[in-house]
């Protein structure tokens, strides 16, 4: 369950995926998002998020969820700018064996 700021019509989830080469000063990203979900007490199907990076990665890799909050005025959506609803967090650190 989702505690959303006032005036929340929608939502949208995010991943990112970032290998990173701290010695190179490097790194690769990839990102997904869901659509924008309605606000509301139904409950959402299943969702998938997928994102690629090149394989055998030998830097550590970074994964992070966070989830943006919108509102519809006009038919038009914005999101929220407000740092204390809006959460990103990492999730999982794979480092290579």
């Amino acid at each position: 369950m989702l505690t959303a700021p006032a005036g929340t019509t929608h939502f949208r989830f995010v991943a990112a995926t970032a290998a990173v080469n701290f010695r190179g000063n490097s790194h690769e990203a990839a990102t997904a998002t869901t659509g924008n979900l309605v606000y509301n007490n139904t409950a959402t199907g299943a969702l998938t998020l997928s994102t690629a990076l090149p394989p055998n990665s030998t830097d550590p890799v970074f994964i992070v969820l966070g989830v943006e909050f919108l509102q519809q005025v006009n038919g038009d959506q914005y999101t929220l700018h407000n740092r204390a609803a809006n959460a990103c967090s990492i999730i999982k650190v794979d480092s290579p064996a």
